[in-house]
């Protein structure tokens, strides 16, 4: 695919630009936008994913979809894929994390 996947910075988090090496292969996680899942969008994600062969996803207790056991061409499809899907953040959201708190604390 077109999109080029960049090794793991210090933090070590896993995006899907960014995957890290795993016992069983790389891993990498899906920061979704505005932390909304459209069924649609998942829809044409996991069936595009069944296409590259990835078996499975899950979703994390920050609300990320994390995916496993992956080779670096399935990881370059997969970032492809969810950038279609509208599934990454803004380009310029850069590495900023996404804090939710109440405006009065």
């Amino acid at each position: 695919m077109g999109t080029a996947i960049a090794p793991a910075t210090l933090s070590g988090c896993p995006t899907a630009t960014r995957p890290v090496p795993a016992r069983e292969g790389l891993l990498l996680r899906l920061c979704v936008p505005a932390g909304r899942l459209p069924a649609a969008a998942l829809r044409v994600f996991a069936e595009g994913c069944g296409a590259l062969g990835v078996t499975s996803f899950d979703v994390t207790n920050r609300a990320n979809l994390q995916i496993r056991r992956l080779s670096a061409d399935q990881a370059d499809g997969v970032a492809s894929l969810a950038r279609q899907c509208g599934l990454l953040p803004a380009t310029h959201a850069g590495r900023r994390r996404a804090i939710v708190a109440s405006p009065l604390a």
